[in-house]
């Protein structure tokens, strides 16, 4: 899924910020080698993710003084930590943010073995080559970054909604028939079972191309078709009541003629967040990349 308007790390805006001191990574990193991830939703508003990055880890500094690297290498590793999905797909609180920044080489990975791979959780894996591991922050000093400024850190990521949806959407083609093409729409909510978020009153909008008919749609909760002023389209929508963690729901929907293109939309009422308030993603192509799935 790429989703839109994410915000990453502790709203860290991934280009170089303007900061007078250096920050230092905890070991000499390798530039990692996978395929282009999939968007996460995007801040509406990227000065946002400045600010926090200028007040916020200012005078920062992470442990290891071995390998010193520039503000936006930092900036870079930060931006891929998205805090606000991670404590979504365990529920985290205060404590697991602490323990994610000042240990976060344990911490990061004693959430990864908790994801099930197969729903393709929306948070980013091990960077670096295959086998390597490589963890894309270190660990925070509690000297530089004290436990108060930390905690204002959380206080504003609440305020902004810290459980960030960590919902994933597809589009699939299925086989053209004799009433016209059958497209699979299909939500996930990646978190962990048992232990992740459930997003509540969520709503499913797939933008249909100009003069497009649908012969027919199935799945619970279809509400029909209307026009979204802000897509510029008519929407096939429908509403699911909850989505907890772990979670998938299937839809279907028919058009009298093929498209070439269509796109989804996810939001949701609950956890409510300020910033970040939707999930865009793709009919997938075959091409791979971006343009295969979501987005």
């Amino acid at each position: 899924m790429l989703a839109k308007r994410g915000f990453h790390a502790i709203e860290i805006d991934a280009s170089t910020a303007n900061l007078d001191l250096p920050v230092v990574a905890p070991e000499s990193l390798n530039q990692p080698i996978r395929p282009l991830a999939h968007e996460v939703a995007r801040s509406k508003d990227p000065g946002c993710s400045r600010v926090a990055s200028n007040c916020a880890f200012r005078h920062a500094t992470s442990i290891d003084p071995m390998s010193q690297r520039g503000v936006g290498a930092c900036d870079q590793e930060l931006a891929d930590f998205t805090p606000r999905h991670g404590a979504a797909e365990v529920t985290g609180d205060f404590e697991w943010f602490k323990h994610m920044v000042y240990e976060h080489t344990t911490g990061q990975r004693e959430q990864w073995a908790l994801l099930d791979r197969s729903l393709q959780p929306v948070t980013p894996f091990v960077g670096g080559p295959p086998g390597r591991n490589r963890i894309r922050m270190g660990n925070y000093s509690r000297q530089r970054l004290p436990e108060p400024m930390l905690k204002e850190i959380w206080d504003w990521m609440n305020d902004l909604g810290v459980h960030l949806a960590v919902l994933r959407g597809r589009i699939t083609a299925g086989e053209a028939g004799p009433s016209g093409a059958t497209y699979t729409v299909e939500v996930i909510n990646t978190g962990v079972k048992g232990k992740g978020i459930t997003n509540e009153d969520v709503t499913v909008a797939i933008a249909l191309p100009a003069g497009t008919k649908v012969v027919s749609a199935a799945g619970g909760g279809y509400e029909g078709v209307r026009h979204d002023a802000e897509a510029k389209s008519d929407v096939a929508v429908w509403r699911v009541p909850r989505l907890a963690a772990g979670d998938r729901q299937s839809f279907t929907i028919t058009l009298a003629a093929p498209a070439t293109a269509l796109r989804g939309t996810i939001r949701w009422a609950k956890p409510a967040v300020k910033a970040d308030d939707e999930v865009t993603f793709a009919l997938a192509t075959g091409r791979g990349g971006r343009a295969a799935g979501a987005l």
